[in-house]
């Protein structure tokens, strides 16, 4: 970084479809006399409610890199920070155009943020609305902090079931739906067919009352086996090993 300079944050949330189950924030900061990235990142939000508290906690994260950096040079090395983002009422709200009611504390905590950032620059940050594809850095870390944390939580059921340990498998996967991740069809698809491998129907119909709950679509293609659970029940535990299918099993193909 140059003696002196400012620093641009830009910052985004994402919500995983609609419900606020589950989000990410991210924000990249840059150097505005060379253009360069200087910092970078992104986390996942449990619940974050709705898109405009994702989008605040995008800006708190990129105001705290910020305020990081500031502190790390020496003083009077930045001189002002301005952020950027693609969500009009936020930049109204942290310009004081427009009052914020329900996302207040969230608003209280960025303008404090942005208060001790000008305190230590010496100017106050400037907030400007940026056109969604003008930030597609931002919006690419937020989204991404969704598959990377969904993709941890489904490597781990994998584990559980590749190793045996079906109902673990899903106790992961539900633990991931709990924590906002989205449903992991593939993961969900797996255990159901590893189950139907094993005959372990009690697993089964817990599985697949697990992909109803998250609204998963492989619960369409796995209806026909358990159609035939009932029948299967009736038989004795040695019948529905393994090593003897019942005969009355009709194999589904869930969707990967």
């Amino acid at each position: 970084m140059v003696a002196t300079a400012g620093l641009a944050v830009w910052f985004d949330g994402a919500l995983h479809g609609s419900g606020g189950t589950g989000g990410g924030a991210g924000a990249v900061v840059l150097n505005t006399a060379t253009g360069r990235v200087v910092w970078q990142g992104a986390r996942f939000l449990e619940q974050p409610g709705t898109s405009m508290q994702a989008e605040y906690e995008g800006l708190l994260l990129g105001l705290d890199a910020a305020a990081r950096l500031t502190a790390a040079l020496p003083a009077g090395a930045v001189t002002s920070v301005a952020a950027h983002g693609d969500c009009k009422m936020l930049v109204r709200q942290m310009s004081g155009e427009v009052v914020a009611r329900k996302t207040a504390p969230l608003h209280g905590a960025a303008s404090r943020a942005a208060a001790a950032l000008a305190a230590s620059t010496g100017s106050p940050v400037r907030f400007h609305f940026a056109p969604r594809a003008n930030n597609h850095w931002a919006d690419s870390l937020a989204r991404g902090a969704i598959d990377a944390f969904t993709a941890a939580h489904a490597a781990r059921g994998l584990a559980f079931l590749r190793s045996g340990r079906r109902r673990d498998a899903l106790s992961a996967l539900r633990l991931a739906r709990s924590r906002g991740a989205p449903c992991g069809d593939a993961a969900l698809s797996e255990l159901l067919l590893y189950c139907e491998a094993a005959a372990d129907w009690p697993t089964y119909l817990d599985t697949f009352r697990e992909a109803q709950a998250c609204g998963s679509p492989i619960v369409q293609v796995c209806v026909p086996s358990l159609l035939f659970l009932p029948f299967m029940f009736k038989s004795s535990p040695a019948s529905l090993s393994p090593r003897t299918p019942h005969s009355g099993t009709i194999r589904h193909v869930c969707m990967s």
